[in-house]
């Protein structure tokens, strides 16, 4: 893994196992930190559902300042790119609002917690896992599963940090707009149809400038801040 400690990253801390990365790096509390684990054993989703968090894959979690409702759409961003250019010849999806899928598995997950003055960025990617629980059987994929070979857990890592700035410095010179862009161009609202949990069909507009989802559900426009989406004809996680 590359030395990012002169530039985006100022410490990096690799632990063999904990209970979650991004709890650790609230409690570190400094920005641009990077925290990685060989293993969690209290990994988390969103809405405290759990990450299944064995061996072989990445457990990343970068702070960064302040706590900002839009670095979950830029960490989306730089995970998708980042497994873009592992997987070349595979078309890495964004589901809202915090998932990374290929052929409808999910690959990636993300959760953004704050905690002061500080935002955990918490990225897991499967990378080697070729077998999960059977709950999870078919709905579950990794970087080995696509591409037929194993990949180093710190040079996924490398790629993701480095993505992961590029977009925070592009947020910084240039605002919402271009991560917003990406975002919806590699979002799967094309590939299945949106819905809200009670099965009402909703058309996505627009991400709003806090990074918030904008949709139209029975042609009325609304906001979607902390609810979740569906999306028919998707079985995966």
């Amino acid at each position: 893994m590359k030395d990012r400690r002169k530039d985006f990253i100022k410490e990096f801390i690799k632990l063999a196992s904990i209970d979650s990365t991004n709890r650790y790096a609230l409690d570190y509390g400094k920005p641009f930190a990077a925290v990685t684990a060989e293993k969690q054993e209290a990994g988390r989703g969103r809405r405290g559902h759990q990450w299944y968090s064995p061996e072989g894959n990445l457990y990343l979690t970068i702070t960064l300042p302040g706590m900002d409702t839009r670095y979950t759409v830029l960490a989306g961003v730089a995970a998708r790119e980042a497994i873009a250019d592992i997987l070349p010849t595979e078309e890495p999806l964004i589901k809202w609002p915090n998932d990374i899928l290929i052929r409808g598995r999910k690959v990636a997950g993300i959760l953004c917690e704050s905690r002061a003055s500080i935002t955990a960025v918490g990225i897991g990617v499967n990378i080697n896992q070729i077998e999960w629980p059977e709950e999870l059987a078919g709905k579950a994929g990794s970087l080995k599963l696509f591409s037929g070979r194993c990949h180093a857990i710190g040079d996924v890592a490398d790629l993701i940090i480095g993505s992961i700035e590029k977009w925070y410095g592009k947020l910084t010179d240039m605002g919402f707009e271009p991560i917003k862009e990406y975002f919806l161009k590699y979002h799967i609202k094309s590939d299945y149809k949106p819905m809200l949990p009670d099965g009402t069909g909703i058309t996505i507009r627009d991400i709003d400038p806090d990074g918030f989802l904008m949709i139209e559900a029975n042609g009325i426009e609304r906001t979607l801040i902390n609810e979740e989406l569906f999306f028919s004809g998707y079985t995966g996680l």
